[in-house]
């Protein structure tokens, strides 16, 4: 007996092995089923591009967002459709009308070439008229020998004139219909779309002021939205351009339904050329509507936050704010976040998409629908160059580009408009507010996606949840499509 118990505990143990294997595998099995099942668009992403380049495969992977796209038969609102469509690229450098001023003299001087060369052929004709009657007469005074003798030279001349002139009046015909050919064809190219006026959807609370600072101090762009030192004060009936700091403002106030309607009737557009590089506007819907037309059009683009990283900015500032500001509210001093979701008037309730389809301004508060939130992203897809705050510096790069501002900047070194857009962009956001030990508690609460209080917000801010998240996707659509990269 005493030889059997070393024996029977080494087979108890060799089970007892054997039972943790056996249950280890059946959980990685299941643990695996369930992975699959959470991840299957990874994995049809993934053997879908196999056969690609593997460096855009990359770039895919990394920009991949799940989105739903809008059906097919959506369309885009007649209110936008003196926007250009996006794919549409510009192909003149802005400001608008600079560009179209020098094909213009190029223009006129081939035309008034083509009038040249039309009065000197008239004129050798002319001659060679005239030249042939003298030519009849001293024929006609000379002797009969002489006259052999020139008449056999006449002959020999014509042959050979014959001969010679018909290929040389085909040559300037030719070379004729070229130019006005070559004329014509730069006059299709100037009733294109490159004096559609860019136009910035400016989101409050999303970082738009520092792109208006890139636009108005490091690339010195007059900018048409609204003037400071113009408020609740009337504006001038003739437009001029001001200088506030180091940017420069046409004097219109486009904040407003009103303002707008006094920019279009003092004449903005008519004078873009001379006076404004560009629109920013809280209104994108209203500026399509009232001040575009057929003969004025615009280009869209917009930077774009997420609702809830938008919403808590948006409580911060609104609690700092001053007594004098037109948006002071005394309640919101010592007010709870979650009170202010639940019941202020002030949250934003799908502000992203009640601004793009003009739905912002109504007296009560619409209920939106799936239909709503398809056309705002086809809107968006087709009308709009997608920006975001998460991707600032890159999105500013794509701008600048698009629009060919390149060679804008006042700056005649390089480094000091890098340095300048550094500023603007990264070195401390424009109008931010100022940062509180509370706004960092509740930040820190909302962040987390299983919160009640996240949740919450997502549930009042679906519509703008699931239109952020198209956006990402046509951040790096864009880029692909576009070349902006």
């Amino acid at each position: 007996m005493k030889k059997m118990i070393p024996t029977q505990n080494r087979e108890k143990q060799i089970l007892y092995i054997l039972s943790i294997l056996i249950l280890f595998i059946f959980g990685f099995n299941n643990y695996m089923q369930e992975w699959k099942l959470s991840h299957p668009t990874t994995t049809k992403k993934t053997s879908s591009s196999s056969t690609k380049d593997p460096r855009e495969r990359t770039k895919k992977q990394q920009y991949h967002v799940e989105v739903r796209h809008p059906p097919e038969g959506v369309g885009v609102p007649l209110v936008y459709e003196h926007i250009v469509d996006v794919v549409n690229r510009p192909t003149a450098p802005y400001p608008p009308g600079r560009d179209d001023k020098k094909k213009g003299k190029v223009r006129r001087r081939r035309r008034r070439r083509l009038e040249e060369k039309k009065e000197e052929k008239e004129g050798d004709e002319e001659e060679d008229a005239d030249a042939d009657a003298d030519a009849d007469a001293d024929a006609d005074a000379a002797t009969d020998a002489d006259a052999d003798v020139n008449k056999e030279e006449e002959e020999e001349d014509t042959d050979l004139n014959d001969l010679i002139k018909p290929t040389t009046d085909i040559d300037e015909k030719e070379e004729e219909e070229t130019e006005e050919e070559e004329a014509e064809e730069e006059e299709e190219e100037d009733t294109s779309d490159n004096t559609a006026i860019p136009i910035f959807w400016h989101i409050e609370r999303s970082g738009g002021s520092s792109i208006t600072r890139v636009l108005g101090s490091c690339l010195s762009l007059v900018q048409a939205s609204a003037i400071p030192s113009f408020y609740n004060h009337p504006l001038p009936t003739m437009l001029s351009v001001a200088r506030i700091s180091d940017q420069k403002y046409v004097t219109v106030d486009l904040t407003a339904p009103a303002g707008i309607h006094h920019a279009k009737n003092t004449g903005l557009l008519t004078t873009f050329h001379y006076l404004t590089d560009l629109i920013v506007t809280h209104m994108p819907y209203t500026i399509a509507q009232d001040l575009l037309d057929g003969e004025h059009k615009g280009r869209l683009f917009v930077l774009l936050r997420h609702p809830i990283h938008m919403a808590l900015s948006l409580f911060n500032h609104l609690q700092h704010l001053p007594q004098h500001h037109p948006q002071f509210d005394g309640t919101l001093k010592n007010m709870q976040i979650h009170d202010w979701v639940l019941h202020h008037p002030t949250f934003p309730d799908n502000i992203l998409l009640r601004t793009i389809l003009g739905y912002n301004h109504d007296p009560f508060p619409r209920a939106l629908t799936e239909v709503d939130l398809n056309t705002a992203k086809y809107i968006l897809k087709t009308k709009v160059i997608v920006g975001l705050l998460e991707q600032k510096g890159p999105s500013m790069e794509r701008f600048i580009k698009y629009f060919m501002w390149d060679d804008h900047s006042p700056f005649q070194n390089q480094a000091r408009v890098d340095e300048c857009m550094e500023r603007a962009l990264h070195w401390g956001w424009y109008h931010k507010s100022p940062p509180s030990d509370y706004y960092d508690h509740f930040r820190q609460e909302v962040m987390n996606e299983e919160s009640s209080l996240f949740l919450l917000m997502k549930q009042k801010n679906m519509f703008d949840f699931e239109l952020y998240e198209y956006a990402k996707y046509l951040f790096w659509w864009q880029g692909m499509e576009l070349e902006l990269d």
